[in-house]
């Protein structure tokens, strides 16, 4: 009996000295175990929700079962029927409502031959950031789309991009530009032109290919997104190093854009090319992101020898890395030339009235029949009735 004591007090010794001490105080040790036991209390929760909400995020709905499990925790099973039920219940309603105007609209759309298009997505979206840069206007804390996206609508641009509302959006834009491109005649181009030919000047501009890597932005103390500590410099060594390879031949500039920079900059062309930026930053692609200040200046220093690659520059939305092709100077603007870009001018000024005048027109001649909507699964359990009960 002595002989067991003291062997299970060396185990127990043993496994006391295995754990590996990560502080002393006054002798007395913190081991690892404590340390990680201290972190669970206080962050345990919010890390284990946030892995969850990643991996929620990533689920292909559409590929599940009625009966796949989503959650087990405790003895507790949520599946994926429990949540749909349970979504159905509160927001169903509304939620068929949307998809019924999107099933008007992509019947409107096949009616029209128009297909929606990844060049029909990019101009959307190049739409939407136009429209939010200018209700950025003279604010003393601007938002970019991208950051104003993951923070109201909790995802990424890209997938933002990807919704059906989001599709049926550009598609219901494209029907009605093809519609005002019958009904709106040359002479009001004309005069639309002549209202303001200044606009359409020619302006001193480079012509560039981009790389742009935006900062990684986490919640302040104040809930506001802020750079993330030390995130500065990695991606300006990311940037440096991609530079480095692209400058030595071991990395084409268009094949670099295509690894790097092409998620965070879709209204750039192939190759990352963005064409002629004038001396403000704003670029041919209309509601495009804007080139820094910062950023264009070394680029303003190069007068001859094209291509020729920058320095990466740190600026206020993230690191540009930028390759000058060409220049070109002022000139005198011409209405034939600058035909297209008037017509989306007018069409802009246009644009809710008569997208709010064709919905209605196509809801007016729609035969929607609505049902009643199915009761609610029953959940498993008191505690999976809990989690349903709040989607």
């Amino acid at each position: 009996m002595i002989r067991l004591a003291l062997l299970a007090a060396a185990v127990l010794s043993t496994a006391a000295a295995a754990e590996p001490v990560v502080a002393e105080v006054d002798g007395e040790p913190i081991t690892l175990r404590q340390l990680e036991d201290a972190l669970l209390r206080k962050e345990g929760a919010d890390n284990a929700q946030e892995w969850l909400q990643r991996r929620l995020e990533a689920i292909d709905w559409a590929s599940l079962a009625d009966d796949d499990v989503l959650i087990e925790l405790a003895g507790n099973r949520l599946t994926r029927k429990q949540v749909a039920s349970a979504l159905v219940k509160s927001h169903g309603t509304k939620a068929l409502q949307e998809l019924a105007e999107i099933a008007v609209v992509e019947q409107a759309l096949r009616r029209e031959g128009v297909v929606v298009t990844a060049a029909l997505i990019d101009a959307e979206w190049a739409r939407m950031r136009r429209k939010h840069e200018a209700g950025q206007e003279g604010r003393s804390e601007r938002l970019d789309l991208d950051t104003w996206i993951r923070s109201r609508e909790h995802m990424e641009p890209e997938r933002f991009r990807a919704q059906p509302g989001f599709r049926m959006l550009a598609g219901i834009h494209a029907l009605v530009a093809k519609r005002a491109r019958a009904e709106i005649g040359e002479e009001a181009l004309r005069q639309r032109f002549d209202q303001d030919p200044e606009r359409y000047r020619q302006r001193e501009a480079l012509e560039l290919q981009a790389i742009f890597l935006p900062w990684r932005t986490e919640k302040g103390a104040d809930g506001r997104e802020v750079v993330a500590p030390g995130e500065r410099d990695r991606l300006m060594s990311v940037a440096i190093s991609i530079g480095g390879q692209v400058m030595r031949g071991e990395l084409p500039f268009e094949r670099a854009w295509t690894f790097y920079g092409r998620t965070w900059d879709p209204e750039a062309g192939a190759g990352g090319r963005i064409g002629w930026v004038t001396a403000d930053g704003v670029r041919e692609q209309r509601g495009s992101r804007r080139v820094p200040r910062a950023a264009l200046a070394p680029a303003w220093e190069v007068a001859k020898g094209f291509p020729q690659l920058l320095a990466p520059v740190a600026a206020d939305d993230g690191v540009w890395l930028l390759r000058v092709l060409g220049r070109r100077g002022e000139r005198a603007p011409v209405f034939a030339e600058v035909r297209e870009k008037v017509f989306e001018d007018l069409l802009d000024g246009q644009l809710e009235a008569r997208t709010k005048a064709l919905l209605t027109e196509l809801r007016g001649s729609a035969r929607v029949a609505w049902k009643a909507l199915p009761a609610p699964a029953a959940p498993a359990s008191a505690a999976t009735a809990a989690a349903t009960d709040r989607p």
